[in-house]
């Protein structure tokens, strides 16, 4: 199979187009995909209080989705998502709430670490589409 748990794909159809997204659990047909919706930004003097708080924010999303509908790479993560309950996340909203968060505090850790470990700098850049 094509698809491997922990491996970097990119997303092509919906709402979350053009993001990036790491493989949570693979099925025959269908991935379960966390992904970064916003990555944070740069904060700037002149910019106002609700600004500064949007800018540093980093958005999360966890999204079922058919395999046509994604584009895999070559990159592999090594972050830890074994504490999300994969299982019960398909079906329940509460363990899918739960399991954003979990997956927000990875991602974050990771952020902020990067400096000192980097860890994808694939996974937190923007993407290029070059003609």
């Amino acid at each position: 199979m094509l698809f491997k748990q922990n491996m970097i794909v990119v997303i092509n159809k919906g709402r979350h187009a053009s993001r990036k997204a790491v493989i949570l659990k693979v099925t025959e047909d269908r991935l379960l995909l966390g992904g970064i919706s916003k990555i944070p930004t740069k904060v700037e003097d002149h910019m106002s209080a609700a600004e500064k708080r949007k800018a540093v924010k980093l958005l999360t999303f966890i999204k079922n989705m058919n395999i046509s509908h994604v584009t895999p790479t070559r990159y592999v993560s090594e972050l830890d998502f074994s504490k999300i309950p994969v299982d019960e996340v398909v079906n329940n909203v509460v363990s899918r709430t739960n399991a954003k968060e979990i997956m927000t505090k990875v991602f974050e850790d990771a952020f902020n670490n990067e400096k000192e470990k980097p860890v994808n700098k694939f996974l937190f850049s923007t993407l290029v589409i070059s003609k």
